[in-house]
This record gives C-alpha cells, structure tokens and sequence, in this order.
C-alpha cells in the first residue's frame, strides 16, 4: 500500500470496474511495478524490465510478469494479463514490448552498458574515441566477451553474435556520447560502479566465470585519486 501510494502514473479503464484497474509506477531503474487496484483484495505484481534514455528519447521494454496474486498462483511468465499496460505504454508514443524472456533483453542490454561504462570512465575518451583507438576498443570487445560468458553461466544464452551487434550499436551513437558513469565520475557523483562492474566482478568470481579484464577497470576507477569513481561519490 505503501509503494502504491508513490506511484505518479494511474492506469484506469472506463470499460471496466475498480477491481480491474491498474497502477504503473518504477520503483527502481528498470523495475516497473502494476498494482491491480481491488476494493477487497488488492494484490501487486511486479514486471521486471529495462528502460533506457538516450537524448531525451525514452524506449521501455516490459520483459516479464513476476509475483503472485493473493491465492498464490505465480505470475511468472504470463504475459497477456499486462497488455492493457503495453497499449497504453505505446499510446503515448512509447516504443515498448513485451515479452517473457526476461533474461535476454535484461543481458543484451547490460552487455553493452557495463563494458561502455567502465571503458569510457577508465579511458576518459566518449564513445566515438573508445571505439576509433585500439587499446581502448580491444578493452570494450574483451569485456563483453566476459559477460557473454557470465550470462551463459547463469543460464542465459544470448545470440553467438551479440559482441558484434553491441559495438554497432555503440558505432550508431553520436561519436561525441558519453556514458552516464563516465559523467558521473566527472562531476564526483555517487556512480553505478558497484551494480555495472562490480557485479560482474562478485558473479565472475562465483561463477568461476573468467572477468579479468573487467575486474582490472573495476579495480582501476576504485583506487584512482582524480575524478574518483565509487558508490560513494566525491566527499
């Protein structure tokens, strides 16, 4: 109730009763939280997804139904209860999906994210630089390879191609892109560097996974002095 209660976009459904309505609201980065709205038994189910910005152009892909309604019947993997949600996503001219194959959209995207981050803030160079010089664009290729293998060991198979795609996508943003770690390292903000690279560190070395290279920016952004890049920030 208390999380319902922060939700800033309401869902609701003229055809249909209050029992049937729907709240959307994101309680963490790619995590968007419909809460049925019940007047006896309200229940809330969680979609975890991925949401990027880029530009101040906004893409959500709703990736998949977890959680359980009040009689314990799982959610899991049932896409259609959440359709209205994805008509109203895309009537207000949001490019959303949705599927159940959570793992691979959440994987795809982090492939590139992670890598891109540390490169970027470890090199100070923007995307068009790391991808133009051959230390750091060997350093990017390497680092997704490791996490193409953490995913396979957790499970997840991504396409054979994906290194590949990744880099072309990198290879489409403005050359003069930076990434959202690397500005935040800039300015001494609190950075993502602990949820990017650090998990891929913690999961390498539970998985047995080999993550040398990320584990070397990880280390490297950790102990520099200049432009310092922590969870904490700049004190």
């Amino acid at each position: 109730r208390a999380i319902a209660d922060t939700f800033t976009t309401v869902v609701t459904n003229a055809a249909h009763d209050r029992r049937e309505g729907v709240v959307l609201g994101q309680v963490l980065p790619g995590f968007f939280v419909i809460a049925r709205l019940g007047v006896e038994q309200p229940a809330l189910d969680v979609l975890a997804g991925r949401a990027g910005i880029v530009a101040g152009r906004q893409e959500v892909e709703i990736d998949r139904a977890t959680g359980a309604d009040r009689t314990g019947a799982s959610l899991l993997g049932q896409v259609e209860p959440f359709a209205p949600v994805l008509e109203v996503l895309r009537g207000a001219g949001i490019d959303a999906a949705l599927t159940d194959r959570v793992g691979e959209a959440v994987w795809t995207k982090f492939i590139m994210l992670a890598p891109f981050a540390g490169v970027t803030s470890l090199f100070d160079r923007d995307f068009g630089g790391v991808l133009s010089q051959k230390d750091s664009r060997a350093m990017l290729e390497g680092m997704m390879r490791e996490v193409l293998a953490l995913s396979r060991a957790k499970g997840v198979e991504l396409p054979p191609d994906i290194v590949s795609e990744s880099i072309a996508k990198g290879e489409a943003f403005p050359p003069d892109t930076k990434s959202s770690m690397q500005l935040d390292c800039e300015r001494g903000k609190r950075t993502e560097i602990e949820s990017l690279l650090g998990y891929v560190v913690r999961e390498g070395e539970r998985s047995g996974s080999d993550v040398h290279l990320t584990r070397g920016v990880y280390d490297a952004l950790k102990m520099r002095t200049e432009r310092p890049c922590d969870e904490a920030g700049r004190r």
